[in-house]
């Protein structure tokens, strides 16, 4: 939570901290785990991709994830994860979203990233 510095954003977490949402503290053995993970890795992971790596791997649990070399890495150890598809598919499903809601939102991305793309083409 520390690293939330909007006001905003930490109170539409906090409704969730005592429903459903979790926050693992690692321990001093888990932080030279993931240290060794952070040392082991060939994907040039950060210290925080390797956490959730860890975690996901501790406690059996989907790592939500658009990081390609954490996809891949976290794949080889057997671990479920999934993408920004399957968060807009959930909030749908859980009537958080309207599907023209999501629609819009990804199709505002897919043209950012085409955006983003067109320029570092001609950069090259």
């Amino acid at each position: 939570m520390n690293e939330i510095k909007r006001p905003e954003q930490k109170q539409q977490i906090e409704k969730y901290i005592n429903k459903s949402l979790n926050i693992k503290i690692l321990t001093g053995i888990d932080v030279l785990e993931v240290a060794q993970l952070l040392n082991s890795n060939v994907s040039n992971l950060s210290y925080v991709d390797c956490e959730v790596w860890y975690l996901s791997k501790q406690h059996n649990l989907t790592l939500l994830t658009g990081d390609k070399n954490l996809r891949l890495q976290a794949t080889k150890d057997n671990i479920e994860v999934r993408g920004i598809l399957f968060l807009f598919d959930e909030m749908i499903e859980q009537n958080c979203i309207t599907q023209k809601y999501a629609y819009d939102k990804l199709f505002c991305s897919v043209k950012q990233i085409s955006d983003y793309l067109k320029r570092k083409s001609k950069n090259a």
